[in-house]
């Protein structure tokens, strides 16, 4: 998604939307059915993230389906999703897994 920030909001905001599928179905991947209907369902496993994730999913429905979505609401979307990824892994988790993909890898993450 940031490769496409500065080049296109709506696309961008697209991507993040995607990544949030993504998340979801390594979060839970029982859930099936739509998006929005997925994270309804992780609402009771964990609320305060599935709100956020939700928040998201608007910005990113706008943008796959306007291309008017601006650089703020893009913005927003990034903070979010920062702060999930804190939330679900904590930064020493998140660290940890970057650390470990690397030297597994023996390269940078791409």
């Amino acid at each position: 998604s940031f490769a496409l920030a500065w080049q296109d909001f709506s696309s961008a905001g697209n991507k993040v939307r995607v990544a949030i599928e993504d998340l979801i179905e390594e979060l839970s991947p029982g859930l099936n059915g739509k998006l929005h209907n997925k994270l309804e369902a992780f609402k009771k496993v964990n609320p305060e993230v599935a709100d956020m994730l939700m928040a998201v999913k608007w910005i990113g429905n706008a943008g796959s389906h306007t291309s008017d979505l601006k650089e703020c609401d893009l913005a927003v979307a990034y903070q979010v999703m920062e702060e999930v990824l804190r939330k679900l892994y904590g930064r020493d988790q998140l660290l940890k897994a970057i650390v470990g993909k690397i030297n597994l890898d023996k390269k940078p993450i791409r």
